[in-house]
């Protein structure tokens, strides 16, 4: 290549660069040219191609190009169309300019920084080319920007720059229309200040590569996006503030995606890919609709399926939230206000909720599998449907229920069965619906909130103060779950889980110190209501209890009437037996054995007590039976 200097700008172009110009109609080709200094494009400058309509530069080296105050339209006509083809730039320029078609295409390569500054340009195309350092785009005008098979730097090379943040530095820019198509390895890009984009779109056809193209993709509180599409695109991390007032992305995989501290974001469709960590929407005013999945995924390929790792609400407003077909590992609610919402037909690992649902929100869980549903420090203004959920197959799944009040939530056909763990403390959800839904009857205090650690240093004290309190949560939770049931008017299921509060209630009283006779009046309660029938649940057991304590006093009754020999005359026995369920009647004669004895003495002492003792306790046992026999038809 010939070496050449930009001295004198007036000279004609096929002088000024003798033997690497040729013309052809209205298109200037200049090529193989080699410039040590720098080369300036002004009106001066391109008053001297009067009659050219295109300007190509093809396999140049250049230190500097420096676009400054051109005007689009001069006196002499329309600025040229600008072509650089597989040539390289030490640093590339334009400032304060006004252009129609600039392109940069073919193997270019930016050495050093490029800036684009004060600019309005009807089309802007890089093509297949190789960013330098630090890319700065700042209060420029674009119709059409259209960035292709775009390479950046290495980070060696990159090191010490002054957008370390991001590769495209994008300021204050109003964009009618933005794509980056298979760009590759660019680590960054950062759209900040009052920038405004009619649509964005990031995609590449071909199939994805197993590293991101795109590490980082930033907007700021100011932005506007009027349309982001995301289509067969790999990015690592994507976090948009401002206004989008629309998201579409489609077999695309990412790591991060964020959209936080924004006024409104209008409608965000993610139908298919990958978001491996997390989906976050954080400190959003108002969003009107985000559709996650898709109503039919085909098994037969993966890729029509959207698999993420968390999705998080936080602090958020929402119109419209459809979550259909996705696998997720975890999906968090937090300080949400959603006016409709309906996860269905998915896989979520956890399903969380903290701080509140406000008032007015729907939230509905349908067809679903989930492993963990996680209720900490929550209150429930609104409410929340879950229907038809299963467990996840070979999962440990659980239900947590910490310093929360769900009040309205419907609970249909969710399977909870035995293997279901139930972890629970100082909570309420006594305003609950149940239908086909049978509640836990096995609850543990999480080792967070016990007194004592006793798992790696067993003590026997310290394992009587948790017994203490998880006995007390027992009480709290089931006494709950029985008024949920009671006022389901499933009379059968809520005594039987009064019967579990109970015991628990028993089981805390027997470990506690009783100081006072009531203490040990209660535990003499409650311990013969569970001998005898169950707290009013078991009607066999209320039988054979009946049958068992009266029958030994009927036979120590005997005993101190007739003594031994009576006993053991089996005739006389057998006349006396008859006589048995005459005993059972609170009511009966002072002499109903008359006659069973030959001589008719007056009756013992003893036997006189025996009789007026089973007459207490045959009206208690008749009345736990009938207590026990009522149990579907008691109402209080």
């Amino acid at each position: 290549m010939a070496l050449l200097t930009e001295a004198s700008m007036g000279l004609p172009l096929e002088e000024r660069w003798a033997g690497h110009v040729s013309k052809e109609n209205h298109t200037f080709n200049i090529k193989n040219l080699e410039l040590a200094d720098e080369l300036v494009f002004t009106n001066a400058y391109f008053k001297t191609l009067v009659s050219c309509e295109k300007l190509t530069f093809k396999y140049c080296k250049f230190k500097k190009v420096t676009f400054g105050n051109t005007d689009g339209i001069l006196g002499l006509g329309k600025l040229p169309n600008l072509n650089f083809i597989g040539s390289d730039f030490g640093d590339l320029g334009i400032y304060n300019s006004r252009l129609t078609d600039l392109k940069i295409a073919a193997n270019c390569q930016i050495i050093g920084s490029f800036e684009c500054i004060g600019n309005n340009i009807q089309q802007f195309t890089l093509a297949k080319s190789n960013l330098g350092q630090s890319t700065r785009w700042e209060s420029t005008f674009i119709d059409t920007l259209s960035f292709s098979k775009i390479e950046t730097s290495s980070k060696e090379k990159r090191k010490g720059t002054i957008h370390k943040d991001a590769s495209l530095l994008m300021h204050d820019m109003r964009v009618q229309k933005a794509s980056f198509t298979k760009c590759k390895e660019i680590l960054g890009i950062k759209i900040s200040g009052n920038s405004a984009f009619g649509s964005l779109e990031i995609s590449d056809p071909s199939q994805l590569p197993a590293s991101a193209h795109i590490l980082n993709f930033t907007t700021t509180s100011e932005v506007t996006l009027q349309k982001l599409i995301l289509a067969k695109a790999h990015l690592k991390e994507i976090s948009l503030q401002g206004e989008v007032q629309e998201l579409q992305a489609s077999h695309f995989q990412c790591d991060v995606l964020e959209l936080k501290d924004a006024a409104a974001l209008g409608r965000i469709h993610i139908r298919s890919g990958a978001i491996r960590e997390r989906l976050r929407f954080a400190s959003v005013g108002c969003i009107e609709k985000i559709a996650l999945g898709q109503k039919e995924v085909d098994d037969q390929n993966p890729t029509n399926s959207l698999q993420m790792g968390e999705v998080s609400f936080d602090h958020t407003s929402i119109t419209n939230l459809e979550i259909l077909g996705v696998t997720m590992d975890r999906l968090s609610v937090t300080e949400v206000f959603l006016e409709s919402g309906m996860v269905n037909d998915c896989q979520v690992g956890e399903l969380a909720f903290k701080l509140t649902l406000r008032k007015g929100s729907l939230f509905q869980c349908i067809k679903s599998s989930i492993t963990h549903l996680n209720f900490d420090e929550f209150i429930n203004q609104g409410l929340i449907r879950l229907i038809d959920l299963k467990a996840i197959a070979n999962s440990n799944p659980r239900i947590s229920l910490i310093y929360s009040d769900l009040q309205e939530i419907q609970l249909i056909k969710v399977d909870l069965t035995p293997k279901v763990k139930f972890l629970f403390f100082n909570s309420k959800m006594a305003g609950a619906f149940v239908a086909g839904t049978e509640l836990p009857r096995h609850m543990e205090v999480p080792y967070k909130y016990r007194p004592h650690n006793t798992r790696k240093q067993p003590d026997a004290k310290k394992e009587k103060e948790n017994e203490l309190l998880a006995h007390d949560q027992e009480r709290l939770i089931f006494n709950q779950f029985s008024k949920v049931y009671l006022d389901n008017k499933d009379f059968a299921r809520a005594f039987q889980y009064r019967a579990l509060s109970l015991e628990a209630h028993r089981k805390r009283i027997w470990l506690k110190p009783r100081k006072n006779l009531k203490n040990w009046a209660d535990l003499l309660i409650l311990g013969l209501n569970r001998l005898t029938n169950d707290y009013g649940n078991s009607l066999p057991r209320a039988a054979l209890s009946a049958v068992c304590i009266s029958l030994s006093l009927f036979v120590l009754y005997l005993y101190n009437l007739g003594g031994a020999e009576l006993l053991y005359d089996f005739p006389r026995v057998r006349k006396a037996f008859s006589f048995y369920f005459e005993f059972l009647i609170p009511t009966h004669r002072p002499n109903f054995m008359l006659g069973v004895l030959e001589d008719e003495l007056p009756l013992p002492a003893n036997a006189r007590l025996i009789d007026s003792l089973s007459r207490l306790v045959n009206s208690f046992l008749i009345y736990q039976f009938i207590q026990a026999f009522r149990k579907y038809g008691r109402r209080s």
